[in-house]
């Protein structure tokens, strides 16, 4: 963990929408939350987010935070926790008090600067980037990333976009600088009270906790 210290930055990508993008990254920071008790902040990159079930947070303190961060001040960790909104499965997420997205209009430079300042919050060990193809940000995000998976979707028809993405992936990244999920349907938690996953998307969380040297699974 060399990037941002005791923070892990994972980002999911996909090339075209429907794919389960939103979908895996919101399990994922679930799996992740719930059942391995990390602190999980979620962050979409979405033009329209999907916003889980709202508790806490301030959208006037929201964009303070957002505001202070792409300009590259310093934050506290009151500042983050009074902004951040929290679902039933622990995630921290942004409010979105519009429509839009509130990180969708960031320039690269703004969003790896309000990346790089809720990983230094300490207030998380965990933070998910749901990061669609479209995002300016792609490039600039997934550089910054200590993991980095590809939702590849089940459409037949989308097989040769998803190649195109995968070869710029492995241009940006290396061969072997991304995972890929194209089971994702397969693994899903629908409650706190269910909190058996299989598939994939458990075999990221365990190769995750091993490669970062907390060999557990739960």
């Amino acid at each position: 963990m060399e990037k941002h210290g005791n923070c892990i930055v994972w980002s999911l990508t996909s090339a075209f929408g429907g794919a389960g993008l939103s979908a895996a990254a919101l399990c994922l920071s679930r799996i992740m939350s719930f059942c391995e008790h990390r602190k999980v902040l979620y962050l979409s990159f979405e033009k329209y987010p999907e916003e889980p079930g709202r508790s806490g947070g301030s959208d006037v303190a929201c964009e303070r935070l957002i505001m202070s961060c792409c300009a590259g001040e310093e934050t506290d960790a009151p500042g983050v926790m009074s902004a951040v909104c929290r679902d039933a499965f622990g995630v921290f997420y942004l409010p979105c008090a519009e429509r839009t997205g509130p990180l969708y209009c960031a320039s690269p430079g703004e969003a790896v600067s309000f990346v790089r300042s809720m990983a230094g919050s300490g207030c998380f060990d965990l933070i998910v980037l749901d990061l669609p193809f479209y995002s300016a940000s792609l490039g600039a995000l997934l550089k910054e990333s200590e993991r980095v998976s590809f939702v590849a979707g089940f459409r037949e028809e989308r097989r040769e976009k998803n190649a195109a993405a995968r070869r710029q992936l492995s241009a940006l990244l290396g061969d072997g600088g991304y995972t890929v999920i194209d089971n994702l349907f397969d693994e899903t938690i629908s409650g706190p009270s269910e909190t058996s996953v299989d598939g994939q998307l458990a075999s990221e969380v365990r190769s995750c906790l091993w490669e970062y040297g907390e060999g557990r699974t739960g």
